[in-house]
């Protein structure tokens, strides 16, 4: 299964940026409820800045986008509404919520916003279910249940097979998924 690719302008140069998603060492067989570790750099994701005489070049450490777990899938899109796109990223062993500091570094607000799943995610979207201007977040789980779960403060938080919705109830410039 291939890992997944986000074009985007991660730094608001004008010029597309690269980043490609990776997996980790399996073992055979794979113990129960082990995650697989990047155990070196050749299985880090990777962010591919955009030069200006169109080559690019690899700022995945200094970005801090080195990766968890077993990658699997990404969306980019600007959660927080402050005009620079943010990361999430889909794995096995849990999936990280990237925000874009502007600066050319990333930190994970995962906990913060209580989007980390569990299990084995595949792929993700951001979209603005509710046209309140705030991109919600929804993730592909296909090993997740049929059900619905009530989240903070009574909001719903609904899985509708093996899909799950994170409605985006911040202001913007803040973030709280609910």
């Amino acid at each position: 299964m291939g890992g997944g690719v986000a074009l985007f302008d991660y730094d608001n140069d004008g010029r597309l940026d690269i980043f490609l998603v990776n997996g980790a060492p399996l073992s055979d067989p794979t113990p129960k409820g082990t995650v697989p570790q990047k155990s070196g750099s050749s299985y880090w994701d990777r962010l591919y800045h955009q030069k200006k005489d169109g080559t690019f070049e690899d700022v995945t450490e200094k970005a801090g986008l080195q990766g968890a777990g077993y990658g699997m899938g990404v969306t980019a899109g600007d959660y927080d509404n402050d005009g620079f796109e943010d990361l999430y990223v889909t794995a096995y062993g849990g999936n990280k919520l990237y925000h874009n500091n502007g600066d050319g570094s990333f930190s994970d607000v995962t906990e913060k916003a209580g989007v980390g799943g569990s299990g084995w995610s595949t792929s993700a979207a951001w979209v603005d279910l509710d046209n309140d201007g705030l991109l919600d977040l929804v993730v592909e789980e296909p090993s997740a249940p049929a059900l619905e779960k009530h989240a903070r403060n009574s909001a719903a938080f609904a899985q509708a097979g093996a899909l799950q919705f994170k409605r985006n109830r911040s202001d913007p410039g803040g973030m709280q998924f609910l």
